[in-house]
């Protein structure tokens, strides 16, 4: 019994020590409880840490980051000192364009030019439709010279080759488009354009072109025109002696047909090729052309004329636009507006002699020559029609050729006239 008593006391003891010594499951729990706190922390710390390394690693890629930009503003920098060292770079060329540099933008068509000889930077220009204008720096700026006189059209310039202040200025365009402005005559500046006084040929209305002699500058010839809308006035090819004072009338052609351009051999200024022009325009019609459009040549400074025939086309011709080689004087080239196929552009070796065609009127041209000639029809006993296409079509003596609603009749000496027609 007393064994027995002895025995559980040992067990009872036993447990007790194992329950203080060897805790079981739920102690291991209990004493782990605590223990949570502190992992928790350390996720935090971590946490902080992983965002510290983030925040440096970013801090880190922004300075790389700035540094690349900043290397490559270097290069750009570097590349920019480079081609602004360099001549030929792009940049040089950035502002060159095309622009306008004078009086077309504000007035439209240029008529002519006078340029200095000695002074190419200075010169003149002659607008159409907008007066005079003058530069003294090659364009960069423009002084309208002409503003206070009595015409606004201008059609040709001339300066003395002997004196580069005198100015001779023919008003009234060198044109017969649909709408052209006409003048008052000649005018002359002696002091490079600041002042100017008409010289006369005020019925001109307007004037192709002037040419003043290389020896004595008082000797002028002036290609007139005439009226485009009517017969008469000052028509045809004037010559001055006494530098404007008073007019000779050197070549007629008709009272419907002027001169339109004159120039001199350079060679010998007694030998003058003139142009004549028929034209005449109505109310929405124009008549670009005709019988008494041709060439002269003059070896006596316009005292007798002679017509040029050889190689120039026969039939009804336009505008002709003429010059004299100052190479080879010998050479002279002519562009002419004619019926059909047959105009173009011409040269003589011979001074006139001669001609042939060195190339075709371009198709536009062609175009507008052939509707100069809308219809001939001819009067007389055995009248007869001819196309308007055809480029045989001339006028004779004692017949008449019509365009739109104008016609024109010839006479037996072969002078012409315009009459009214319906076509």
């Amino acid at each position: 019994m007393r064994r027995a008593l002895t025995l559980v006391g040992v067990l009872c003891l036993a447990a007790l020590l194992a329950t203080f010594v060897f805790p079981g499951p739920q102690a291991d729990a209990q004493k782990a409880a605590p223990a949570k706190p502190a992992g928790e922390k350390a996720v935090k710390a971590d946490k902080k840490a992983g965002e510290k390394a983030e925040a440096k690693a970013g801090v880190a890629g922004g300075k790389e980051a700035a540094a690349a930009a900043g290397g490559e503003e270097k290069e750009k920098e570097a590349e920019k000192e480079k081609e602004d060292k360099d001549p030929m770079s792009a940049g040089t060329f950035a502002g060159l364009k095309f622009r306008t540099i004078g009086p077309a933008y504000c007035s439209g068509r240029i008529a002519d030019f006078a340029i200095n000889p000695k002074d190419p930077a200075e010169y003149y220009v002659a607008v159409a439709s907008g007066n005079i204008w003058k530069t003294t720096n090659a364009g960069t700026t423009w002084d309208p010279i002409f503003d206070k006189y009595g015409a606004y059209a201008i059609g040709c310039l001339a300066m003395d080759p002997n004196n580069p202040h005198v100015i001779w200025a023919g008003t009234g365009e060198n044109n017969h488009q649909r709408a052209l402005g006409y003048g008052d005559g000649v005018y002359k500046s002696t002091d490079g354009g600041k002042s100017w006084k008409n010289m006369g040929l005020k019925e001109s209305r307007q004037i192709g072109m002037i040419a003043i002699d290389p020896r004595d500058s008082k000797v002028v010839y002036v290609a007139a025109e005439g009226s485009v809308w009517g017969p008469g006035g000052d028509r045809g090819l004037y010559k001055t002696a006494d530098g404007g004072k008073t007019w000779t009338k050197v070549l007629e052609i008709s009272e419907n047909t002027g001169v339109n351009n004159v120039v001199l051999d350079p060679r010998n200024p007694d030998v003058l090729y003139a142009t004549s022009e028929q034209r005449r325009r109505h109310v929405g019609i124009k008549i670009g052309g005709g019988p008494e459009s041709a060439i002269y040549k003059s070896e006596d400074a316009g005292k007798t004329w002679n017509k040029l025939t050889s190689g120039i086309p026969a039939g009804d011709k336009g505008g002709i636009g003429i010059a004299v080689s100052p190479v080879d004087p010998d050479f002279v080239y002519a562009i002419i507006e004619a019926a059909g196929d047959e105009g173009g552009f011409f040269r003589s070796p011979d001074r006139g002699a001669s001609w042939a065609k060195l190339a075709p009127t371009p198709p536009r041209a062609r175009t507008t020559t052939r509707s100069t000639a809308i219809r001939k029809t001819w009067t007389g006993s055995t009248p007869s029609r001819r196309s308007p296409r055809s480029p045989r079509t001339a006028a004779r003596p004692g017949g008449r050729w019509a365009t739109s609603s104008a016609t024109w009749t010839t006479t037996p000496s072969g002078s012409t006239r315009p009459t009214p027609t319906t076509c």
